[in-house]
C-alpha cells in the first residue's frame, strides 16, 4: 500500500473549514497512501467575519496546491456558511451517491498510517454485514486491555472526526429522526446505558438533535445505528489523534476538559499489529462499553462540575427560542 506506484483504492473524504495547522498534518498522512479518489469539502466563512474568510481561503489554496499525486480530485467549496451539519451531510450525500464506501475525516482528526490499512480491510470484511453501522478510528479510552483482539464492537464507537462507512448505511439514515418521539417516550435506548446520568445527557442531546437546536449530524447517525441495534467497530487503541477540543477548534473546550480529552483521544502508544486478530463473533463488548461510558462522564469533570454545566445548558436552552440568532 505504501509503494509509490500504488494508490489507495478506497475514496477518502476531507472536510475543512478554517484550520490550516491540522489540515497540513492530515494531508501529510493522506499523501502517503495516495487515494485514487479524493473529495474535499469546505464550508464558507460566516457573514461579517473577514479574518475567517481569509483563513478559509488559505486552507482551500493550500489543499489545491498540495495534491501532487495522480488522483481524481473532487472539490466542494461552499460560497456561504452552511454550518457543520449541512456541510457534512450534504457532502456525504454527494459522495455516497457515487461511492459504495469511504473514509471520512474532519479537519481536527489526524490519522496514523495503520488507520488506512485497518479501514480498508474492515470495509471489505463487513461490507455486507448490516449489523455494523461504521468503523471508528477512536475507542475513546485510549490503550486498553478491555479489547483483546485488534478491535471489538460497541454501541458507542468514537465518531469524532474520523470514521469509515458504507453508502447503504449512510443513505438509509433518517437524519430527521422521525422515530425519536416514540423511542424517547418508551425509553427504548435506556438498556444500552450503564449510567443513568449518561442516558440523561444523551437523551437531551438527541432531543436537541431532533429539534435541530445543535449544529450536528453525528448524534443522528449514531442514533440511527443504535435504534436498529447496530454496532460500531472500535480499535484496540486510538488510530487517530484528535485536535477537536484544543485552542482554535470549532468546539474548543475549557482547559481541564481539553486535557482530559487529549489523554483519551490521543493516538495509541502501542503499535497496531498486522495481520489483525479478528473477534470470533460479532457481539457487544459489555466491558469496553461500560468503561467508555464511565470515561464519557469523567471527561466533563466531577459530579458538581458536570451538574453545574448541565444547569448552564438548561438556561441556554430556555433562552434559545428568544435569542435564537445570537446562539446560532
Amino acid at each position: 500500500m505504501n509503494d509509490k506506484k500504488e494508490t489507495y483504492p478506497v475514496p477518502v473524504v476531507l472536510f475543512t473549514y478554517r484550520r490550516l495547522d491540522t489540515v497540513k498534518l492530515i494531508l501529510d498522512e493522506i499523501e502517503k497512501v495516495k487515494p485514487s479518489r479524493f473529495y474535499v469539502f469546505s464550508d464558507g466563512a460566516r457573514a461579517g467575519r473577514n479574518e475567517e474568510k481569509e483563513q478559509v481561503w488559505k486552507v482551500r489554496e493550500y489543499v489545491k496546491g498540495r495534491i501532487n499525486w495522480e488522483c481524481e480530485f473532487i472539490p466542494g467549496f461552499a460560497e456561504t456558511n452552511m454550518g457543520c451539519a449541512d456541510r457534512i451531510t450534504s457532502g456525504l450525500d454527494e459522495v455516497f451517491a457515487k461511492e459504495k464506501e469511504a473514509l471520512v475525516f474532519e479537519d481536527d482528526a489526524v490519522p496514523g498510517q495503520a488507520y488506512f490499512a485497518y479501514c480498508r480491510e474492515l470495509l471489505e470484511k463487513y461490507r455486507e454485514d448490516k449489523r455494523i453501522q461504521y468503523i471508528a478510528g477512536f475507542n475513546f479510552i485510549g490503550d486498553t486491555d478491555s479489547i483483546g483482539d485488534s478491535y471489538t464492537f460497541g454501541f458507542f464507537g468514537g465518531l469524532s472526526g474520523a470514521f469509515a462507512t458504507w453508502a447503504d448505511r449512510w443513505n438509509q439514515c433518517d437524519f430527521k429522526m422521525g422515530s425519536w418521539p416514540e423511542v424517547k417516550k418508551t425509553k427504548a435506548l435506556r438498556k444500552y446505558f450503564h449510567y443513568r446520568e449518561l442516558y440523561q445527557v444523551y437523551e437531551k442531546a438527541l432531543e436537541d438533535s431532533y429539534k435541530q437546536i445543535n449544529d450536528g449530524w453525528d448524534y443522528q447517525f449514531q442514533y440511527d445505528g443504535m435504534s436498529q441495534g447496530r454496532l460500531a467497530v472500535v480499535p484496540k487503541g486510538n488510530l487517530v489523534e484528535s485536535y477537536g477540543y484544543a485552542a482554535g477548534a470549532f468546539h474548543e473546550q475549557e482547559k481541564k476538559t481539553a486535557e482530559r480529552l487529549k489523554k483519551r483521544m490521543g493516538r495509541s502508544e502501542r503499535e497496531f499489529i498486522f495481520p489483525m486478530e479478528h473477534p470470533k463473533e460479532i457481539a457487544l463488548n459489555e466491558g469496553y462499553d461500560k468503561i467508555r461510558q464511565k470515561v464519557s462522564l469523567e471527561v466533563s469533570g466531577g459530579y458538581m462540575e458536570r451538574h453545574f454545566r448541565y444547569f448552564k445548558v438548561a438556561v441556554k436552552d430556555f433562552l434559545y427560542p428568544i435569542y435564537k440568532k445570537i446562539f446560532k
